[in-house]
């Protein structure tokens, strides 16, 4: 059984579980560890330039030297291990007492127009927080569906030429229609969850409440929100799943597809309603008005479609299916090569400022691996459009990249930008390398 206490151990756990995606914890920790850290990274570099001149030196000399460079790499990864397991010791013990509540306050941006949230800054809450998450997500068994696996599956069902009712629809106001009260109950139901947990999660929603002044809803964009909205959710997308005819189903956060093969006794309208009255029963919508999420297909021989999902545009054309780019993502890249430009303008001028700029277009252009992400995770212009094989949005970007770059009076920089291409750095898989300072300047634009 999952161990849902907030102990050092349990805190550590997670501090190496973000490390490894290479999202680093330095705030709230003292400054000795990235003096560590960096100490040890020195030792490495030693290391390797040792192991490279190797055959210069007898076997003694060598292993003398090795057991040197091991000896104080052990010595300071012993003593960075004994700093953070401290400071984890102390947040452990400020969690625990009676005092600590997890507090939320509104963020500074907004997520497609709606109000978001964030869990207020603090090393015990950071940690508080990351460990309710854990708990819901184990003890529930729910997590959010990927969007590569998701695509990939729609693609695979749709390739096929047999008729299908396609119904793509999203949830109005998602997190700020959920019924506190049905929640409740479905937490109630499964006593397996820590109090100290539940105490939490109600501490989060009172906030909310207090925010808001409304009696339904959960705070968008706090992590434990992402989690409770899928054991909410998680009774409805089994009652879809059952409804007659259905042969796919899926759901990323509030956006849906359901595929029906097609009976006789129902419309595609009927199957809409089915799904709709689904979410009546758990107080919540479909964003009907709104055309570009909801579009009902009834498929069959002769018939075209497109519909968006996920950042893609899934075409039915000649009985072929193709997947582009979507308006929005379009869109989403025009503004980052937007901010780039407009944060270059703002700035001096200067060598590093030039640098920053064509690493920004390096960086939207090219592929990137997460700096220290063990996990091998990759973001970029390939990376994140695996499943496109309609090109032309590529073309698109390298002609709004080339309309920007020509605004810039320094003619070596106006090169220097054009000789990147969105084309070329997804057809040839380019990989680019950034220190994680680097990343942080080259993404800050972005964030704001």
């Amino acid at each position: 059984m999952l161990n849902q206490s907030f102990t050092q151990e349990n805190l550590r756990k997670i501090y190496d579980a973000e490390n490894r995606k290479g999202d680093y914890i330095e705030k709230g920790f003292p400054s000795e560890i990235r003096e560590v850290s960096l100490a040890i990274k020195r030792w490495r570099r030693i290391k390797r330039s040792l192991n490279k001149r190797k055959d210069k030196y007898s076997e003694e000399i060598y292993q003398a030297r090795l057991k040197k460079i091991r000896d104080a790499i052990n010595s300071h990864e012993a003593g960075r291990d004994y700093i953070i397991n401290s400071r984890l010791e102390e947040a452990s013990q400020n969690i625990s007492k009676k005092t600590f509540k997890l507090k939320i306050e509104k963020h500074f941006s907004s997520h497609h127009g709606k109000q978001v949230y964030c869990v207020k800054p603090g090393i015990e809450s950071f940690f508080a927080e990351k460990q309710v998450q854990k708990n819901i997500k184990t003890t529930y068994n729910v997590k959010q569906a990927s969007r590569d696996v998701i695509i990939s599956q729609i693609i695979s069902v749709l390739s096929d030429n047999f008729p299908k009712q396609i119904i793509r629809t999203d949830i109005s106001s998602f997190y700020e229609s959920i019924d506190r009260n049905f929640l409740k109950d479905r937490i109630s139901k499964n006593p397996e969850l820590s109090l100290a947990s539940r105490k939490m999660i109600e501490q989060v929603m009172r906030d909310y409440e207090k925010i808001t002044q409304s009696q339904k809803g959960i705070p968008r964009g706090v992590g434990i929100s992402a989690y409770l909205s899928e054991l909410y959710m998680s009774g409805a997308d089994e009652m879809i799943k059952a409804l007659p005819g259905v042969v796919y189903y899926t759901r990323y956060v509030d956006d849906i597809v359901v595929i029906f093969s097609p009976l006789k006794s129902y419309r595609v309208e009927d199957r809409k309603e089915m799904v709709s009255s689904i979410m009546s029963d758990i107080g919540l919508s479909l964003n009907e008005e709104n055309q570009q999420k909801t579009k009902l297909i009834a498929f069959k021989k002769g018939v075209d479609y497109s519909f968006e999902y996920l950042g893609y545009k899934i075409q039915h054309h000649a009985k072929k299916v193709k997947v582009g780019a979507s308006k929005d993502k379009i869109k989403k890249y025009k503004a980052r090569i937007d901010c780039a430009f407009e944060s270059y303008r703002k700035s001096y001028g200067s060598e590093n400022d030039k640098k920053l700029l064509v690493n920004r277009i390096r960086f939207l252009t090219g592929n990137t691996k997460l700096a220290n992400n063990k996990s091998g995770t990759f973001v970029g212009i390939y990376s994140s459009n695996r499943w496109i094989d309609d090109l032309s949005f590529l073309d698109q970007l390298d002609h709004y990249l080339g309309l920007r770059a020509s605004g810039v009076t320094s003619q070596t920089l106006q090169r220097r930008v054009l000789k990147l291409s969105f084309r070329d750095g997804f057809e040839n898989k380019v990989f680019r390398s950034f220190s994680t300072r680097d990343l942080g300047k080259i993404t800050q634009v972005w964030r704001r």
